[in-house]
This record gives structure tokens, sequence and C-alpha cells, in this order.
């Protein structure tokens, strides 16, 4: 308790505090109250059902589904990484081949004559 608050504040939190408890509590319930009616309806329902039907819900409906979301998971990633590696490809060889080999006689031109300075020879 803060003793700036008044008696009846108090009062009234406790009691909102207990009517939302109370409305919880009887939501918890009505929705217990709830699945179980569902669960009654399905198994009335599930004794009726033919073969067939169960073959077209379980497979077309389940098992179907989840294997097409896979492949399409599947597919997205392999799409990713292709994207990626040819990104990679494609600034490797973005400079074509003369000038990386001009690049490489300048730098091995200027090493070397650093090397002969430092009293390197071969």
């Amino acid at each position: 308790m803060f003793p700036h608050q008044s008696g009846s504040r108090r009062k009234s939190r406790k009691t909102s505090w207990a009517t939302s408890f109370l409305k919880l509590d009887w939501l918890l319930y009505s929705a217990k109250l709830w699945y179980k009616a569902l669960d009654a309806q399905v198994a009335a329902k599930y004794d009726q059902w033919h073969e067939n039907e169960v073959k077209t819900l379980v497979i077309d409906d389940k098992w179907l589904a989840t294997l097409a979301a896979a492949v399409q998971t599947e597919l997205n990633r392999v799409s990713q990484a292709l994207t990626g590696r040819i990104q990679q490809l494609a600034e490797r060889y973005a400079t074509p081949l003369p000038t990386l080999a001009r690049n490489v006689e300048t730098l091995s031109d200027r090493i070397e004559t650093h090397l002969q300075r430092m009293g390197f020879v071969w």
C-alpha cells in the first residue's frame, strides 16, 4: 500500500482484480466446455466418414500441403544459394583477364625493382 492512496481507491482496485479474475475463470471454463463439445462432434462425424473421405483429408489436405510447403522452402533455399554463388562469380570475374595480366606484370616489375634495391638479384 502506498501512503498517498486512499482507502476507497485500494478497495476499488481489489474489486476490479477480483472481477477480472472471475471473468478469466469463467472464460477458461467456457473454453474447456467448448473443446469438449467440439471433440464430441468430431467423434460423431468420424464414425460417419468413408475410407475415401479419410484418405482425401489425410493425403490431399494434410500430407500434400505439407510436402508442397517443404518443396517450396527447399526451392527457395537452393535459389538463394545459386543467386549468391552467381553474384560471387560475377564479382570474381568482373575484371577481364588481359587487365589482370597487365596488373600482375606491373606489380611484378615493382616487386622486382624493390628487391633489386634491397640487394636481392636472381
